[in-house]
């Protein structure tokens, strides 16, 4: 019927909008660049229709036409959404050191109730196993107090649960939480980001503090080590995953990679103690491993 009706009407912006959605739906992400393109060719003032351009094409790994719709959508409104963050993540600006905290919170609670399915049926997400084989590895034991630092929907704390003692979460997104909370399992869940969460905790207050998937959206570590650091017990343990990479990186995806000289100088900085770093296959994406480590370090 979009297909019809576009047919009929070739500048029909409601259609092609419609049309490059379901495209998008199916994968098909050049072919709804396409359909947002003629959209925004009907309404050259429409930002999200430019801006959905961008996206579709950033997604369809045809990055230099990203970058110009990009700063195309610039050019209409720069406050809707985060059009300097994925100029930057493309090379067109200089890397900020962590992205906008509201896009992630809208990034996160449209995710929120497709999340799960998402990663595990599609995306064949493991962190929470790799998380798990890094604590039986380092030997730990229960009872731990537990901090899922960026818990989502709470799918490393299920995998934690037979070490507890009491498991807090903590996320940005309340939609995650929405989740989290249907999962059960955790005795405190807060809303938040976690440097700042931390940051206002008490000192010592937990064993473990996991970060399963989330310091690739965190981008620069220097103000979270320290204040994980502060939140462990002597000898607590931090537990993370990382996307590889060299230094620290944004990505056309959005997300910071971290080398592990990067990790490691930001560690020691903090009086963290580097005990593990193994490489694995986090997820797919795009049909490839993505490929990350799964770090240890342990209060000093």
């Amino acid at each position: 019927a979009l297909q019809r009706a576009v047919a009929l009407r070739p500048t029909y912006f409601s259609a092609l909008f419609a049309l490059g959605h379901a495209r998008e739906r199916l994968g098909d992400f050049l072919g709804a660049a396409r359909e947002f393109g003629a959209a925004a060719a009907a309404n050259p003032r429409d930002f999200d229709a430019r801006f959905r351009q961008a996206t579709s094409l950033r997604r369809g790994q045809d990055f230099a036409a990203a970058l110009a719709c990009y700063r195309q959508a610039g050019t209409l409104d720069r406050e809707r959404q985060p059009v300097e963050f994925w100029i930057a993540a493309l090379g067109g600006a200089p890397m900020p050191p962590h992205p906008p905290a509201r896009h992630l919170v809208t990034l996160f609670d449209e995710y929120a109730r497709a999340y799960d399915q998402h990663q595990r049926e599609q995306l064949h997400y493991q962190v929470p196993e790799l998380l798990l084989a890094a604590a039986q590895q380092l030997g730990l034991m229960p009872p731990l107090d537990i901090l899922d630092g960026g818990c989502g929907t709470g799918l490393c704390g299920a995998a934690f649960r037979t070490f507890g003692g009491r498991i807090d979460g903590v996320d940005l997104s309340p939609r995650m939480l929405d989740q989290a909370r249907a999962r059960g399992g955790f005795d405190r869940l807060l809303q938040g980001e976690l440097t700042q969460v931390l940051r206002q905790s008490p000192s010592g207050r937990y064993d473990l503090v996991l970060a399963g998937d989330v310091l690739p959206y965190i981008g620069d570590l220097q103000d979270l080590f320290p204040v994980v650091q502060a939140a462990l017990r002597p000898e607590g343990w931090f537990l993370f995953t990382v996307e590889q990479g060299e230094g620290l990186q944004l990505r056309p995806n959005g997300r910071y990679a971290h080398g592990q000289a990067y990790v490691a100088e930001m560690a020691e900085a903090a009086g963290l103690a580097p005990r593990l770093a193994a490489p694995g296959i986090l997820a797919e994406e795009y049909r490839q491993p993505s490929l990350g480590t799964v770090f240890a370090l342990q209060r000093r």
